[in-house]
């Protein structure tokens, strides 16, 4: 996307984090929330509810329960 010049949002990197997380690929999709965050993009409620998804299809439920309380921290 960056080599293309394509801008970032909020629904573009929310559809990437859920392709990842369909490929099973949740390291990359949490990796995609960290550039979010530093961009100074706000993750909504649909982007974490697909990380969760996607960390308890993988198995990694500690990592979720952690994500659902961060959620919680932020106020979503």
């Amino acid at each position: 996307m960056d080599l293309f010049g394509v801008t970032h949002n909020v629904y573009s990197l929310s559809a990437l984090i859920n392709c990842l997380c369909r490929l099973n690929h949740v390291d990359f999709a949490l990796s995609i929330l960290g550039k979010m965050v530093k961009l100074g993009i706000q993750p909504n409620v649909i982007t974490f509810n697909t990380l969760l998804n996607g960390l308890c299809m993988e198995g990694k439920i500690k990592e979720a329960v952690g994500l659902f309380n961060e959620m919680v921290r932020r106020g979503h």
